[in-house]
Formats: C-alpha cells, structure tokens, sequence
C-alpha cells in the first residue's frame, strides 16, 4: 500500500487523540478506509468492526503526512517547509477510540466497489 499507519498517538484524550499516516508513493486518498477493531492475536484482527472512516477524495503525494483525529473538527492542510503537506482530518467521534490496548485501526485501500441505492427498484 502506498500509505501507511505510523502510530496511534495520545489514546484516551479526546482532544488530542490521533492517528498518523505516511504516504509512501503518490496515490487517491478516496480509495482508503480506516476501521476500529480489535487485536485478537499476535498479527489478527478480529473482522468485527466498530466505526469506520472513509478518507475524502484528495491526491496525495509522496512523503505527506495525515493526520486523523477521533474529535469532531474541520478537514484543513497545511504546507510544510520541505513542500510535503499534512492533511488533517475528522473522524467525528464524541468519545475516545483508541482507549483499550487491544483496540487495532485497520486500514484498507479498496481497488473495486459496487453500489446500489436503496430506492432503485430495476
């Protein structure tokens, strides 16, 4: 995968608990999930999931930095010095996430979907 879950940072504070992702080659941020699950064994997760975020559409480029919040906030960006950029982003949580030491973020990059809605009848 082009990006890649760094670490789990200030578990248990809402205000400040993150998780920090590196993108290691250009790629569709709109393509990535991150699910809430939980650790089950040394390498597994169990497939029970408790939230998900879906990353807004946005191209990203090699060596950026993302930033996801559990709070509530406003998706905003900022350009560092070295001309990456960190995207900050907003799970939209009212509580913390990340607060038993099980707790696992799963990120997955979708490469096909399907969709259909609920009010189409053909």
């Amino acid at each position: 995968m082009n990006i890649v879950i760094n670490k789990i940072v200030d578990r248990s504070d809402l205000e400040k608990e993150r998780i920090i992702f590196t993108v290691k080659e250009d790629d569709f941020l709109g393509a990535y999930l991150v699910f809430k699950s939980k650790k089950t064994g040394e390498k597994m997760v169990s497939s029970e999931t408790k939230g998900t975020y879906w990353f807004p559409d946005k191209d990203v480029k090699k060596g950026d930095l993302i930033v996801l919040y559990s709070k509530k906030g406003i998706n905003t960006e900022k350009k560092n010095t070295d001309g990456t950029t960190t995207y900050f982003f907003y799970w939209g949580s009212t509580n913390v996430l990340w607060n038993d030491s099980v707790d696992a973020a799963i990120l997955l990059r979708l490469q096909e979907w399907n969709f259909r809605v609920a009010s189409d009848e053909t």
